[in-house]
C-alpha cells in the first residue's frame, strides 16, 4: 500500500505547476520586450510557455517579403544569449524553440487565427 501522506494532491500540483509557468512566462515577455527594442519590423511575439519543461517563441513579421530579410541566425543567437544572461537556461533548461512566420502566411494557410497557426 502506498504511503498517501507523502502524495502531493492535484490541486496542490496544479498550483506548483502554475508558480512556475507563472515565473517562465516573466522571462519570455523579458525577451519579447528585448526582441522588439533591438529589432524593427517586428510585427508580433507569442511566446508559448510549457509548466516549466519548454518554450516556443513565434516572431511573426507583416509580410513574407519581410520575412525573406530577416537574419533568424542573429536573431535566435542574440534569443539564445538573452535567456543565458538571465538564467532562464538553469532555471528551466534549454528547450527553447524559435520560430518564423509572417502574418501574410496565417491569414493565407490559417484563416488569420494565430491559434491555428501556433498548433
Amino acid at each position: 500500500m502506498k504511503d498517501k501522506g507523502k502524495r502531493l494532491s492535484d490541486p496542490t500540483r496544479m498550483k506548483e505547476s502554475e508558480k512556475i509557468d507563472s515565473v517562465q512566462k516573466k522571462y519570455l515577455e523579458k525577451v519579447k520586450k528585448s526582441l522588439l527594442q533591438r529589432y524593427a519590423g517586428i510585427f508580433k511575439i507569442w511566446c508559448i510557455s510549457c509548466f516549466g519543461q519548454s518554450a516556443t517563441i513565434f516572431i511573426f513579421y507583416k509580410t513574407a517579403k519581410e520575412l525573406e530579410c530577416v537574419d533568424k541566425t542573429e536573431m535566435t543567437d542574440h534569443i539564445n544569449a538573452f535567456l543565458q544572461k538571465t538564467g532562464y537556461f538553469d532555471r528551466f533548461g534549454e528547450q527553447v524553440f524559435v520560430e518564423f512566420d509572417s502574418d501574410e502566411n496565417v491569414k493565407k494557410n490559417d484563416e488569420g487565427n494565430y491559434y491555428y497557426r501556433i498548433l
